[in-house]
C-alpha cells in the first residue's frame, strides 16, 4: 500500500471507524495493535522506485525521489556519483535501482540485492534513512485514525516484526504507550 497516497489515509480511517469506534469504550480492551511483522528492511528505495509497485506520478514513488533530491541538492550528476549510477533525471531512477532485468519485489536474500556495479553502502545508507520517512508517515496516518475514533485505550503498535536499526526502533516508540 502507498502510505503517502489520501486513499492509504482513508482506507485507514475507514478501518478505524468501522473496528476501532464500537470498541472505544470498552472496559475489557486494553489496547490496539497497528499490524504485524511488517518487513521495513524490505521497502527500500527499490521498493518506491519500482514502476511495477509504484506508478509513475504516484505518491510514493513521488515521495522517495523527493526524498533524494533533497539529499542530494537536486545535484542528479552528485547522485549518479555516489550510488554509480549513470540516471538521465531523478525521474528516471528506477533505471539504476531497479532496472527491469533486475526488478525487486520484496524477495530478496543472500547479497545486499544492489544491481550490478552500484554503489551498495551509499545507496543503502539513503535507502534507511527513506525507510524511517516511510515508517513516519505509516505510524503517524494509523495513529491518528486509531486516536481519532478512541483516546481511552492503549496504543501497543506492532506485534512482532523486526526493526532493523535503533532509529527506527526510537521512532516506532514515539507513537506507542506500551
Amino acid at each position: 500500500a502507498d502510505v503517502f497516497s489520501a486513499e492509504f489515509a482513508a482506507d485507514a480511517d475507514t478501518y478505524a471507524w468501522a473496528n476501532v469506534l464500537p470498541r472505544a469504550n470498552d472496559t475489557a480492551l486494553l489496547g490496539w495493535h497497528f499490524e504485524k511483522e511488517v518487513s521495513w528492511s524490505k521497502m527500500d528505495l527499490r521498493y518506491w522506485l519500482n514502476p511495477t509497485v509504484f506508478a509513475e506520478g504516484s505518491p510514493g514513488r513521488a515521495a522517495a525521489i523527493g526524498f533524494v533530491k533533497a539529499r542530494y541538492n537536486n545535484g542528479i550528476k552528485r547522485l549518479n556519483s555516489a550510488w554509480g549510477c549513470r540516471a538521465a533525471s531523478f525521474d528516471a531512477l528506477s533505471d539504476c535501482v531497479s532496472p527491469a532485468a533486475h526488478r525487486w519485489q520484496c524477495q530478496r536474500s543472500g547479497d545486499t540485492g544492489w544491481p550490478p556495479g552500484v554503489d551498495s553502502a551509499q545507496l543503502t545508507s539513503d535507502s534507511e534513512a527513506f525507510i524511517l520517512v516511510f515508517a513516519k508517515k505509516y505510524f503517524d496516518v494509523v495513529t491518528q485514525a486509531i486516536r481519532r475514533y478512541d483516546t481511552n485505550h492503549l496504543l501497543f503498535g506492532m506485534r512482532g516484526g523486526c526493526f532493523g536499526s535503533h532509529s527506527m526502533l526510537s521512532l516506532f516508540s514515539s507513537y506507542i504507550d506500551v
